[in-house]
């Protein structure tokens, strides 16, 4: 019984607009096309080659030489 109302809970979250936004951006964060923290690898081009740049960060994004420099690479679309 609450297995199953605990289903169609998620079934019904799951069909909103906001889920749907949010599992897109969790999708495009995976495949390295959207910048976020969590990213392992960003990529601009659609070839997916290794990246020509190694970004060595602090795990938090909170680093302000980090950021400058992640904005820098972001601004100029380097891999």
């Amino acid at each position: 019984e609450l297995q199953r109302r605990w289903e169609t809970l998620e079934s019904e979250i799951l069909e909103t607009e906001t889920a749907k936004e949010l599992l897109e951006i969790e999708r495009e964060v995976a495949e390295g096309s959207r910048c976020h923290p969590d990213t392992q690898a960003r990529f601009f081009s659609a070839s997916r080659a290794v990246p020509a740049v190694t970004f060595y960060r602090d795990s938090s994004a909170q680093c302000p030489n980090c950021q400058a420099v992640w904005l820098l690479l972001e601004a100029k679309d380097i891999d």
